[in-house]
């Protein structure tokens, strides 16, 4: 992702261009960075007899004193089993970080939540006149909620997040297709034969996602746990 552009009107501004000396990154689904965690663990681990991998299962509170943690779906720790480290990747509402501020007095952390609202669409190709391989964000030329476009594969596939506040039609409307489509039209010019695909997939999801803001004065706790991916957290309200 070390290409980013910026859309305003008819301008296309490159705001990095892999030759900045920034550092390159890389944007992912969460789900396929789990997948690919679990095919891993399973290849070097899998015959071992040591490696148990829970799905759909949410942690509901971690002991850092008899290193345990405890499952929505059981009313005993796991196992009751102690373990090495326990990695807390949990998010804004992370059972992890709880528990550190329970065990550790010294464990400071903030949480604010950040402007706006969202939704997200995924298309099997990115709209017109807009760069497959770059991350593009596109602000409207009429109306409050802007576009952020990112490719997520190497065949044109990319998914749009159109964030905004207020009562937008984009992020408010579940019922009249005709206003999501006309606020659509009036956003984004330029998109014809898209449209209607994306306000069908806004309109089918009934909430607004928001994105909140977790910061720690540190993400480890005594070589026990720690914190990964708290920093910068999505829930649904």
């Amino acid at each position: 992702s070390e290409r980013f552009q910026l859309h305003i009107g008819g301008l296309v501004l490159p705001l990095r261009d892999g030759s900045d000396g920034v550092e390159p990154s890389l944007l992912t689904f969460q789900s396929e960075l789990c997948a690919g965690l679990a095919e891993e663990l399973d290849r070097r681990h899998g015959d071992s007899g040591r490696l148990r991998m829970k799905f759909n299962t949410r942690v509901k509170s971690c002991d850092l004193n008899a290193m345990k943690i405890q499952l929505d779906d059981s009313t005993e720790l796991l196992d009751s089993e102690s373990f090495d480290l326990i990695l807390g990747c949990d998010g804004v509402n992370s059972a992890v970080r709880t528990a550190m501020q329970e065990s550790f007095p010294a464990f400071e952390s903030t949480r604010e939540q950040l402007p706006g609202e969202f939704k997200v669409v995924r298309l099997n190709s990115v709209p017109p006149q807009v760069d497959p391989t770059a991350v593009s964000l596109i602000l409207p030329r009429k109306g409050t909620s802007g576009a952020f476009v990112e490719p997520t594969g190497n065949d044109g596939s990319c998914c749009i997040l159109f964030s905004g506040r207020g009562d937008t039609p984009i992020l408010r409307e579940t019922k009249n297709i005709t206003a999501v489509v006309e606020e659509l039209q009036g956003a984004f010019p330029r998109w014809e034969g898209f449209y209607e695909e994306i306000a069908e997939q806004l309109m089918a999801q009934p909430v607004t996602g928001t994105a909140s803001s977790v910061v720690c004065n540190t993400y480890n706790f005594g070589g026990k746990a720690a914190l990964a991916g708290c920093e910068y957290s999505i829930e649904l309200v």
